[in-house]
């Protein structure tokens, strides 16, 4: 059975930061796992799900994603993830002006309050034919721009992309707004790319086909 590691990863990042969080909602930002500490967190962890792996190679996939940094205070190895180093350089955030030591300068951040919520993800089930089916009936796409969509959405390289319901909704408004006489492409464009993901590259298509097409 294929062990599906990024599912793995986050129920164990979420162990970890459930642990940091008891110290960094009281202000102490500069704390961390000794190596003792997050091998034995992660053997714990590993046995829990009863997943056959090497600790350390388990570890070293966190550390490769950078979603757990490794660091050297003093000679000793001290472990934090990436939400708890976040929080700490912001606390750590100091104003700089010319002529004055950094590590003497006020800091920018006085207090903080931090809450930590289980994760969560939009789920994507819209297949590309649905997508093509929706912004057509809205009468969105041109055929070139249907094939530009198509393309994106179904790649040999990367396979079959599903999109969120929040994702189709953007694609559709962005794709009227393209069409509409009141936006620009510039404003358009702009706007969407607070959206990332494929929507942006949606979008991007959309208007290029228009171009095209209107030479």
């Amino acid at each position: 059975m294929t062990t599906n590691w990024d599912k793995i990863i986050r129920e164990f990042l979420d162990n970890l930061e459930r642990q940091e969080v008891q110290l960094l909602t009281w202000g102490i930002v500069d704390g961390g796992f000794s190596e003792n500490e997050i091998v034995e967190l992660a053997e714990d962890f590993l046995n829990t799900c009863e997943i056959d792996e090497d600790v350390w190679a388990f570890l070293d996939q966190i550390l490769e994603r950078k979603l757990l940094f490794e660091l050297n205070l003093r000679g000793d190895r001290l472990f934090r993830t990436r939400m708890a180093e976040a929080v700490r350089l912001f606390a750590r955030l100091r104003q700089l002006f010319p002529n004055n030591n950094w590590q003497t300068s006020p800091t920018l951040v006085a207090d903080y309050r931090l809450q930590i919520r289980p994760r969560i993800y939009p789920n994507r089930y819209i297949t590309p034919e649905a997508v093509i089916q929706q912004l057509a009936a809205d009468k969105l796409l041109t055929p070139l721009q249907q094939k530009a969509v198509t393309a994106i959405l179904c790649s040999r390289d990367r396979g079959e992309v599903q999109l969120a319901d929040f994702q189709l909704r953007a694609t559709r408004r962005m794709l009227q707004d393209l069409n509409s006489t009141k936006k620009s492409w510039d404003d358009c464009l702009c706007w969407d790319r607070n959206r990332k993901d494929f929507i942006f590259l949606l979008t991007c298509a959309g208007a290029y086909c228009s171009f095209v097409e209107k030479g």
